[in-house]
């Protein structure tokens, strides 16, 4: 019987005997993309990491394919555990996607996503705190106040805002959110029960600090 992963394997073992113009570029990725749901994220890596030399030299290091492709990298690498770099890789291919997209594409979106994310990995929740509010601040005005994502950040920014010191911030954060969540989403959504749990949690410790919320 065939095995997880073998066929995408196989797939893509055979299409790399072609040459690697645009399309054939994007082949490998979603065949790729195959190989790491199978769970074979060592390989995938190494695969991806082939690839990725190949859209430089093909597309150039500009391109928005190449930045993507850069951006799933990391992705890959952080799934696998080999992530030293994370942080590095993340904030130049930020500085980069602003450079060479718009500021406000989505695909920014994403990287500075996953750069929060790596942040509070790491333990660094003032970096963390600072990354989530820049990314609320780009979501609010590029997805919308009410999209489901940007309610998602402002979760985050009140949580490491209150991680990083300041739990009167995060109460009043988490406050807004809750106002905010029950007017998109309904009083029973999971987020409005988050909500209030981070309003309660963080006016308890404010108090604790001597810093009570109005």
């Amino acid at each position: 019987p065939r095995q997880p992963g073998e066929e995408p394997t196989r797939a893509y073992r055979a299409i790399r005997v072609y040459q690697t113009p645009s399309h054939t570029l994007a082949a490998r990725n979603n065949l790729i993309w195959w190989q790491g749901k199978a769970g074979d994220t060592p390989e995938t890596g190494t695969a991806y990491a082939e690839l990725l030399t190949d859209y430089l030299r093909v597309l150039g290091p500009d391109h928005p394919h190449t930045l993507a492709a850069r951006n799933n990298l990391v992705a890959l690498q952080r799934k696998a555990g080999d992530t030293p770099d994370a942080g590095t890789a993340l904030a130049t291919l930020l500085t980069d996607g602003r450079r060479v997209l718009d500021p406000d594409n989505p695909q920014n979106l994403n990287v500075m996503n996953k750069l929060a994310h790596w942040r509070a990995e790491t333990g660094d929740a003032v970096g963390a705190a600072s990354a989530y509010a820049e990314l609320l601040e780009h979501a609010r005005r590029v997805l919308g106040p009410d999209h489901l994502d940007t309610l998602t950040a402002q979760g985050c920014a009140a949580h490491f805002r209150g991680e990083a010191g300041d739990a009167a911030g995060a109460a009043s954060e988490s406050a807004d959110l809750q106002e905010h969540a029950e007017r998109v989403l309904g009083p029973h959504h999971p987020y409005v029960q988050m909500a209030k749990e981070g309003v309660a949690y963080w006016r308890e410790q404010a108090e604790k600090e001597g810093r009570g919320v109005g």
